[in-house]
């Protein structure tokens, strides 16, 4: 039984740090009252979404460690966006070919791109026209 129950204002959850192959995962879990009632939650739904993708729920990864890797890339994936890939073959010493280092560029550079025309103002009145007319 979570100690939450007994005494809210004294007890709290803890960090955790979990290291698979080298990836270092740090995990926040939050005291419940702590957190504000009208935060967003788009940050969680990004990981979540990343995860999902990694680690798709029609699939058992559960029973074996093939889920910790995935889970650990999906982290990997948005923490360092996908030159992680690169990142962990080199760290494997594993050959790197050429198409995969441009893919990975391309893929990066089109991901900052975006978010940097997603915050433009004229961007975000086109966004909010259209999310009225809905």
């Amino acid at each position: 039984m979570c100690r939450v129950r007994t005494n809210i204002n004294l007890y709290w959850h803890a960090y955790e740090f979990q290291i698979y192959d080298g990836l270092l995962i740090f995990i926040i879990v939050l005291p419940f009252f702590r957190l504000s009632p009208l935060a967003s939650s788009q940050k969680n739904e990004s990981i979540n979404s990343v995860i999902a993708k990694k680690a798709p729920k029609s699939m058992h990864f559960g029973g074996s460690r093939s889920l910790n890797y995935r889970v650990s890339a999906a982290v990997s994936q948005i923490n360092n966006g996908r030159k992680y890939t690169t990142e962990v073959l080199q760290r494997l010493n594993v050959t790197i070919g050429s198409n995969t280092a441009k893919y990975v560029c391309h893929i990066d550079r089109k991901r900052k791109l975006d978010a940097a025309r997603k915050t433009t103002i004229p961007f975000k009145r086109k966004r909010s026209i259209l999310k009225s007319d809905r």
